[in-house]
């Protein structure tokens, strides 16, 4: 059908008379394939979906005969691919899909890794075809053949040579070569949209003849040529603006108006832009609205998109291709966006438009820094892998005014983006008003440090540790509001030891550790309880905890009441939570089914049993016959892939490198005066690791409790650690001593000094004697030593 349309296109634009109608001579094959399908068309979408699951194709006769005649031609791998495409189609015409699926076989074989073959495959199926063999095939091989055709024949109608060669081949005098070329274009479908319409511009060479070709082309384009359009006038480059809207108005959709009210009344854009603009609204049957109207619409439009589009930690992985313009090299790119990405790269163009009409309504305002500050953190442009990796100069550019940066505006921006759940735009907020108040001497207006605690309360992570970072830099001495909150969510951060936790708990030890056994296969480090009590205090104490497994008769309280309270009270944000239904209870369904009842619209919580083939492989004698369901369960609990081991060590790495700066920052405060004494447990931990030990020996250093003195004259004594170690505790205890003076017990001190004077030739008395030496100078002890000078 493209290709008779193709050919009527062509011949239209050379002025030709009327073209007789071309008709496809129908061979016996087409013909049987025609009756089979007459005599299916009153069988349901199900049970074609019924007939594909059956080990063997239940067909009535005339389709029977059309598997017979094929079966009867021998077709084997030997064969060209044309015979056994068109096998493969007639048979699934006619739900002989067992059939089909073993001619695909035969074909993928035939065609190999040649990728020109695939292609030819795609291009001779068609898109239609091989999208319902992809949707109603089961074997995945099958399955998947069909869509690397389709994907190959895409690809090769995308080729930038391949459509350059097709828009020369417009002009040519051979009809047949324009026929081709006609119908190479509208394959490639919005692909070829940015190049046909640069020719349309009034400086073009293009010929009257291919402009009226292109014109066809584009009316035929439709719909599909809507999303490049809106690409190209999202485009930097302004002088490309009018060639879009040229086609525009020979498509002739009315729903594109909206981006043009601001070239059309805009006083910053050129005339020729302002022209083509008012045109093109007067041909979609249009009037120029006033600039106050554009605005209020405009403003509309961005509240649509933002609207439940809060931000998510979801994947490009599976994303689909979405047409967008490239500024560097001046084309339309395919590139796979996620639907937050997709409305960020939407809510971006509204908003350049409502500036170039001068809004000043503070609500649209803010609205605006909002969507262009998730355009930059999602990474449109470029995959953006955590928020530290955007550059301060691209959000800076974002919340800067004529006036440069308001910190006052930036904390109103800050409260609606954490109200609204725009989680990444304020985290570029906190960042930004962390820069600008370390490069000014300025106070921190009072207004800012509230809309940083109100972001500490938010149950995202990242936005709590960005917001406690820019709050531990810029908010000055205690205490104030919050500051007590702000302590314990840099505790919290700093108690990561970069591994994923699972938290069991369940009122069998012996059941407890089975399932803790099970988990740790996959990766997780299992910590076991027995009440509920103890499983939401484990969750609240580490920000390691990834999974939460509960057994359905745990109490104290119950495990309803449990997951209610855990993702209540504690500073996670929502983990995916097993509830354990045991196998061996009685009546086990009916109390599966109460359960659903109870934890009903709960998010990501599932309810399991036990069974060993839940974390083990479930084999025979014949092998392996079914892998475990843990992983599948976690898929549907983290749809965006925190289950995959490789995600899982990204984030642990990154919880690890948030955990190091947070310990950093708490050690910086206790260096100007705050209480950290609640800090001391969790830097004692962390100083005997070698990542995160001169921030906690720093913040041992700055505290006056006798525990923290203890700790790092400990530590410093520990046999086995390396003498660069050994100095940095003694350096530590020394600054300690300095601040506080002796915080020791007299029994302490008196067995340090016998202990010197009893060392082994083993022992190396450098270190003890350091801190003696530390201890004397303090001017509160005297005590000899044997061996020291007289």
């Amino acid at each position: 059908m493209e290709h008779d349309l193709s050919i009527r296109i062509a011949c239209e634009g050379i002025d030709m008379p009327t073209i007789q109608k071309l008709f496809v001579a129908s061979t016996s094959w087409s013909m049987l394939c025609f009756l089979g399908s007459a005599v299916m068309t009153s069988c349901l979408c199900g049970e074609r979906l019924a007939h594909a699951q059956n080990s063997v194709d239940s067909l009535d006769s005339i389709s029977q005969l059309v598997v017979d005649s094929l079966i009867s031609s021998r077709f084997t791998k030997d064969s060209s691919a044309a015979q056994l495409l068109d096998a493969a189609i007639k048979t699934f015409d006619v739900d002989a899909f067992n059939e089909s699926t073993r001619y695909l076989a035969l074909l993928k074989e035939s065609v190999g890794s040649d990728v020109e073959k695939l292609a030819n495959v795609g291009d001779a199926a068609g898109e239609t075809v091989l999208a319902r063999m992809n949707r109603i095939l089961v074997d995945a091989d099958a399955k998947s053949f069909v869509r690397s055709a389709t994907k190959a024949a895409q690809q090769r109608r995308r080729r930038p040579e391949r459509l350059s060669q097709a828009l020369a081949d417009l002009d040519s005098d051979d009809l047949s070569t324009r026929r081709q070329a006609v119908s190479l274009l509208l394959l490639a479908r919005g692909d070829a949209l940015g190049d046909l319409v640069k020719l349309l511009d009034p400086d073009s060479m293009a010929s009257s003849r291919k402009r009226l070709l292109i014109q066809r082309l584009l009316e035929q384009l439709g719909s599909d040529a809507t999303a490049p359009l809106i690409a190209m006038l999202s485009a930097n480059d302004k002088t490309l603006w009018p060639s879009a809207m040229a086609a525009i108005q020979m498509i002739g959709d009315s729903s594109m108006a909206i981006h043009l009210f601001a070239p059309a009344l805009a006083d910053n854009m050129p005339a020729p832009v302002t022209q083509a603009a008012q045109k093109t609204l007067a041909s979609l049957g249009q009037q120029v609205p006033s600039t106050l109207m554009a605005i209020q619409i405009l403003a509309n439009r961005l509240n649509i998109l933002l609207e439940n589009s809060g931000s998510t930690n979801s994947g490009t992985t599976d994303a689909p291709l979405r047409i967008v313009w490239d500024n560097v090299n001046r084309v339309t790119v395919r590139k796979q966006l996620t639907s937050e990405q997709s409305r960020a790269l939407d809510a971006t163009h509204v908003s350049r438009d409502l500036t170039s009409l001068g809004v000043s309504d503070p609500a649209v305002i803010r609205s605006m820094m909002i969507s262009r500050l998730e355009h930059e953190m999602l990474g449109v442009e470029q995959i953006v892998p955590n928020p530290e990796s955007v550059p301060i100069e691209n959000l800076l550019r974002v919340c800067s005014g004529p006036d440069g940066v308001d910190v006052s505006l930036l904390a109103q921006v800050l409260l609606e983006a954490v109200d609204r759940r725009f989680l990444r735009a304020a985290i570029g907020v906190t960042r930004v008003l962390e820069s600008q108040s370390l490069a000014s001497s300025d106070p921190l207006p009072p207004s800012v440090r509230t809309a940083l605690v109100r972001a500490l309360e938010t149950p995202n992570v990242e936005v709590r540790f960005f917001a406690a970072k820019a709050l531990a830099k810029l908010s000055g001495p205690p205490p104030f509001a919050g500051s007590s909150r702000l302590i314990e969510t840099l505790l919290w951060c700093a108690s990561s030891r970069g591994i994923d936790r699972a938290v069991v708990a369940h009122p069998s030890s012996e059941v407890a550790n089975s399932i803790a056994s099970g988990l740790s296969r996959f990766g997780y480090r299992p910590q076991v309880v027995s009440t509920g009590r103890a499983a939401i205090l484990a969750v609240r104490d580490s920000c390691d905890v990834r999974l939460i497994v509960l057994a359905s008769r745990i109490n104290r309280p119950e495990s309803f009441e449990t997951a209610q309270l855990i993702r209540t009270f504690t500073p996670q944000e929502i983990l995916p939570t097993l509830i354990v239904v045991d196998p061996l209870d009685d009546e086990t369904d009916l109390i599966r089914e109460r359960l659903a009842s109870v934890f009903d619209g709960m998010e990501k919580l599932s309810i399991v049993d036990r069974m060993d083939d839940f974390f083990y492989p479930r084999s025979s004698d014949a092998g392996v016959v079914s892998l475990p369901r843990f992983p599948v369960v976690m898929q549907t609990l983290s749809p965006q892939g925190d289950s995959l081991l490789d995600d899982r060590t990204t984030a642990a790495a990154r919880r690890r490198e948030r955990g190091k700066i947070s310990l950093e920052l708490l050690a910086s405060l206790a260096g100007h005066g705050w209480d950290l004494s609640a800090t001391l447990a969790t830097a004692r931990l962390l100083m005997t690791d070698p990542a995160c030990a001169t921030a906690a020996i720093s913040l041992l250093s700055h505290s006056g409790k006798p525990a923290a003195q203890h700790a790092l004259l400990t530590e410093a004594l520990r046999p086995h650690i390396s003498a660069n170690h050994a100095s940095a505790c003694v350096r530590g205890f020394k600054e300690n001593v300095r601040r506080y003076g002796i915080l020791l017990e007299s029994g302490e001190m008196l067995s340090l000094f016998k202990r010197y004077n009893n060392l082994s030739i083993s022992e190396n008395p450098v270190v003890l004697g350091k801190i003696l030496d530390i201890l004397e100078a303090s001017g509160s002890v005297s005590t000899s030593r044997k061996g020291d000078g007289a």
